[in-house]
């Protein structure tokens, strides 16, 4: 962490995401962690994703008054995420621990469309022979459950499945089912 600001924290970050190359540099959050800032630049962008260096509202919402145990509250995604489409989810707390300040959190929802920078084609094999195939999203189902300290992802693990309508001329239709996941586990301080 570059700057600790409650409200704009600066943050020096290295990452790896399957299919796309590895990132490296410093941004900050804004917004209750729902806008992610490249450093050095105004250019802001909706944070997306499921597994973000903070607490952020737009996916996890805010709850009214203390937390407790066993507290539900729904929360209406209206832009498409990195894992889910447009929906409804609800959040629960599952524990709470007051003196290192660190919450868990159980996410469990369902929506229909596309995903934030969802592929809209994809090449499916049958019978030895490559297709490309248009897809047509279906209803999605997620649940996961993440722990937070002091606002910060300590861990996230969340999956989804969904249904999704494959078709083209040369291939014909199929309705198959997809399954994703996101495992982010806090790192040993040894391994830093």
């Amino acid at each position: 962490m570059v700057n600790n600001s409650p409200d704009q924290p600066v943050f020096r970050s290295r990452g790896r995401y399957d299919g796309k190359p590895s990132t490296d540099g410093t941004a900050q959050m804004r917004d209750h962690g729902k806008l992610y800032c490249p450093a050095n630049t105004d250019k802001c962008e909706p944070d997306r994703e499921t597994s973000g260096v903070l607490l952020n509202t737009f996916i996890w919402g805010s709850p009214v008054g203390k937390l407790k145990v066993g507290e539900t509250w729904n929360l209406s995604l209206d832009a498409p995420w990195e894992l889910g489409p447009p929906g409804r989810q609800t959040i629960t707390v599952l524990s709470l621990d007051a003196k290192n300040h660190e919450v868990t959190l159980k996410r469990e929802g369902s929506g229909t469309g596309w995903f934030d920078d969802d592929r809209h084609q994809m090449k499916v094999k049958c019978d030895g022979k490559e297709y490309e195939v248009d897809i047509t999203p279906g209803e999605t189902h997620w649940t996961g459950i993440s722990v937070f300290r002091e606002g910060l992802t300590i861990s996230d693990e969340i999956i989804e499945t969904r249904k999704l309508t494959i078709s083209s001329k040369e291939f014909g239709t199929a309705t198959i089912n997809e399954r994703q996941f996101t495992i982010l586990d806090q790192c040993p301080p040894e391994l830093l």
